[in-house]
């Protein structure tokens, strides 16, 4: 059985949890280890019952589909040293139906790759909240403050973390480097945090990933070849279970 990180489960915690509350509309979602059906596959506690009926709509049995991401570690319980798999936002799609184009394309990797590798990949998202099921802009219902609690989860995931390498999602890639994102170097919400000495880093932090990321497409319906490609080019040289900050 995989066991959560500890300081993964701290930073939903910290940063994501207390956003159940204040937020209508966009609330928060992270990736589950597998099967994601018990609230401490979140990394909540067996209280926190509302935000874990928010998260999986309380799931009350595992599907065969399900059954099939045996391994998985999400974005709680991936291990100092994994590699990154950086989406842009999540959807509001249940668990099976938003990881099982992606947990198939990783497990039928054909490079040299088993499935082992799925265990320890760190997947987890840009933003934190869950956006419009559409392929429409994905700054849709987002403000600074979401913007900045998932900036500072985010952060804390890499320190968690210390990736290697980071996979960066098409979306999530121009999210760092599109001029008219709300998340790029030269837009008003990098330049405030600029200006502040506690919150400098997000804006140095996300430079980083900006500059070391390397670009996969999104998994979803007639992508899986092309993400399995990249995947296979872009891990060339990857070392399971060394951690280094990149």
């Amino acid at each position: 059985m995989v066991a959560l990180n500890k300081a993964l489960v701290s930073a939903v915690q910290k940063h994501l949890v207390p956003q159940f509350a204040l937020q209508t509309e966009c609330k928060p979602w992270w990736w589950p280890k597998s099967p994601g059906r018990f609230a401490a596959d979140w990394g909540l506690d067996d209280g926190q019952v509302s935000e874990y009926g928010s998260l999986n709509g309380g799931a009350p049995s595992m599907t065969p589909r399900s059954a099939t991401y045996e391994g998985f570690v999400g974005s709680v319980a991936a291990a100092a040293g994994a590699a990154w798999l950086l989406s842009i936002r999540p959807s509001t799609g249940t668990f099976a139906r938003s990881v099982g184009p992606l947990y198939t394309a990783l497990l039928n990797h054909a490079n040299g790759y088993d499935s082992t590798l799925v265990t320890e990949l760190h997947v987890t998202d840009l933003v934190k909240f869950r956006g419009p099921t559409a392929a429409t802009s994905w700054t849709v219902g987002l403000t600074d403050a979401m913007l900045q609690a998932s900036i500072e989860c985010l952060y804390d995931e890499y320190l968690a973390t210390c990736p290697p390498i980071v996979l960066l999602v098409d979306w999530a890639g121009a999210a760092l480097r599109g001029s008219g994102s709300p998340l790029c170097k030269t837009g008003v919400l990098r330049e405030s945090w600029r200006s502040e000495p506690s919150r400098a880093h997000l804006d140095t932090f996300l430079s980083t990933l900006e500059n070391v990321g390397r670009p996969v497409p999104f998994w979803g319906q007639g992508n899986q070849g092309a993400l399995i490609r990249a995947f296979a080019s872009e891990l060339g040289g990857y070392q399971r279970g060394r951690a280094r900050r990149i």
